[in-house]
C-alpha cells in the first residue's frame, strides 16, 4: 500500500476527543481519503499504531486566515505525541 511520512510541527489537544497533528508538509496530494492508518513514532522510540482522520486548522486573523492540513487521532495526546514524532500514513 502507498504511503508517506511528516513530522510533528505543531499539536493541538481537544479535550475528552484527541488531538490534532500539524505536520511539516503536504499531504492532500497522497491522502484522497479522509481516514488513513497511521503508525507514529515518538521522540523517545514508542511505536503507536492507530487511524488518523485529515483535518484543516485555521490560523491567523480574519483577514489574513491560512489554512493548515493536519490529522486527528482519537483519543491521544499531545502528551503521548509530541512535537518531534514521525508518523507515517497508509491509505485505509
Amino acid at each position: 500500500m502507498p504511503s508517506t511520512t511528516f513530522n510533528v510541527v505543531d499539536s493541538i489537544d481537544i479535550r475528552g476527543r484527541g488531538v490534532v497533528l500539524v505536520s511539516d508538509k503536504t499531504f492532500s496530494d497522497f491522502l484522497e481519503v479522509k481516514c488513513c492508518n497511521v503508525e507514529i513514532t515518538t521522540p523517545n522510540g514508542t511505536v503507536l499504531k492507530d487511524v488518523g482522520y485529515k483535518e484543516w486548522v485555521h490560523r491567523g486573523s480574519a483577514v489574513q486566515e491560512e489554512e493548515i492540513e493536519a490529522l486527528f487521532i482519537k483519543k491521544r495526546t499531545s502528551f503521548e505525541i509530541p512535537i518531534g514524532s514521525f508518523v507515517k500514513i497508509t491509505q485505509a
